[in-house]
């Protein structure tokens, strides 16, 4: 599987169907994180102000506790949107550019078949194509969060780190509960 998905993310570096190929922060597309367990983390897009390989969520990962690194490090983490918007600000034609990613994020799907998809900020949730996932995985868990940025601006850090280490501490837990049966 990792071979097909490295060819998936070898055609995404070459994608140039919308406007934000041509950004120059995109020259250099960033590739989805591949993980060990069948949890997918799905954000909006990668972070423009980026730095070396922060692709976990704007790079917010920095800030998180060791015990939810350690638990997001076994996850598959992508983003809807595989380019950098300016200056974080989503362009007026979101919905066309989610329109022409979500080909690549249903296709990451396919091949990691996720047993759980958490998605985390609005517009992530806005244009995750739901009814095109539930075709291809129609018993998978879907769950919304907020995104890191939210709660870092709220002055509530520790509040996204809690909600996710219990959610995929929960989650490791029943397929490691399914696995015994």
């Amino acid at each position: 599987m990792t071979d097909k998905l490295n060819e998936l993310y070898d055609k995404i570096e070459k994608c140039d169907a919308c406007p934000l190929a041509n950004l120059s922060v995109n020259k250099t597309r960033l590739r989805s994180k591949l993980g060990t367990n069948n949890i997918l983390i799905v954000s909006q897009n990668p972070s423009h102000y980026r730095t070396g390989d922060a692709h976990v969520m704007g790079g917010f990962d920095k800030l998180y506790s060791d015990e939810l690194n350690k638990l997001l490090e076994k996850c598959y983490i992508t983003n809807i949107v595989k380019c950098s918007f300016t200056k974080n600000k989503a362009p007026d034609d979101i919905e066309g550019i989610t329109h022409v990613c979500s080909k690549w994020l249903l296709n990451e799907i396919r091949l990691i078949q996720p047993q759980l998809i958490v998605v985390t900020g609005r517009l992530a949730k806005d244009y995750l194509p739901l009814k095109e996932i539930m075709k291809i995985m129609p018993k998978v868990d879907i769950t919304f969060v907020s995104h890191p940025a939210y709660y870092v601006y709220k002055g509530q850090r520790d509040s996204f780190a809690k909600t996710m280490i219990s959610l995929l501490r929960t989650y490791n837990n029943k397929l490691h509960q399914e696995k015994l049966m």
